[in-house]
């Protein structure tokens, strides 16, 4: 991760994880908040029920950059064409 003043650091998103019978608690990394929760740009979304149905575990992830890449303008591929080839298998 890159630190406003230019240097580079490694950042781990959990700390303190605390697990019981039934609960998960756990902090998130104060320097991972501008990046996990104030989230404004350089994001993907989907609807879930678009990879639900893909059998190859690498299917969701190439439909998320597809889908990075529609959103972005680029018209190579109709994403819903590329996600009902995948679900043919």
């Amino acid at each position: 991760m890159m630190l406003p003043d230019g240097s580079e650091t490694l950042v781990r998103w959990i700390e303190k994880p605390k697990i019981s019978d039934k609960t998960i608690k756990f902090k998130l990394d104060e320097d991972m908040y501008p990046y996990l929760l104030q989230l404004k740009e350089k994001f993907t979304t989907y609807e879930i029920k678009n990879i639900l149905n893909m059998k190859s575990c690498y299917a969701p992830r190439l439909y998320e950059i597809l889908k990075s890449y529609e959103q972005k303008g680029y018209s190579w591929y109709q994403i819903k064409q590329i996600r009902l080839g995948l679900e043919e298998g």
